[in-house]
């Protein structure tokens, strides 16, 4: 009898541990947040398939296959804001790498779009072999994406960048609109 009593608890208990999946936002509508929330906005570059894609922070979030891509691919999901990481990539082949923190910390900002880098997983030579992964600053392609995609929700929020680094590139050219709007 306690038997049947411990196993619904324990699967309850590792159910409630296990990171939500999310799926990016498809439609170009700026909803209203919820409270202390912003966007966030990932670029990722594959050229072997990615079974999915483990962040922790706040909210645990996994990014499955179903919304990657094999060539270029964006996120654009609302999280609750506070300090996140890139934390596991599994591969479709049943491999997975750990990633340390340090290098794939990124912070998501209440109200705003945060971008944190492009996640380029590279294969070196196909399925048993060895990956590349990066985090690379793209914030060009990211404000040319979110222009060609979703231009609403970008002309009510502010796209800054929040990855590894400091890049004011973004900051730069809302303060170019400004002055151009002002002419």
């Amino acid at each position: 009898m306690r038997t049947f009593l411990v196993l619904p608890i324990f699967c309850c208990l590792v159910l409630l541990g296990c990171a939500s999946t999310v799926s990016s936002i498809k439609e170009d509508v700026d909803i209203p947040l919820s409270a202390n929330s912003g966007y966030l906005l990932v670029g990722v570059d594959l050229n072997y398939a990615v079974n999915n894609i483990q962040i922790g922070g706040p909210k645990d979030v996994l990014f499955t296959r179903d919304d990657l891509d094999q060539f270029n691919n964006y996120f654009l999901v609302e999280m609750p804001a506070g300090k996140y990481s890139f934390e596991k990539i599994r591969l479709l082949n049943g491999y997975y790498y750990t990633l340390k923190s340090g290098y794939w910390d990124f912070e998501v900002k209440p109200s705003e779009i945060s971008y944190v880098g492009h996640l380029k997983i590279m294969s070196r030579n196909g399925w048993f072999s060895r990956y590349n992964i990066t985090l690379e600053n793209k914030s060009t392609d990211a404000l040319e994406y979110m222009q060609d995609n979703y231009n609403n929700i970008l002309s009510a929020r502010r796209l800054r960048h929040r990855g590894p680094g400091d890049d004011k590139f973004l900051e730069y050219v809302d303060v170019e609109l400004a002055k151009e709007a002002e002419q």
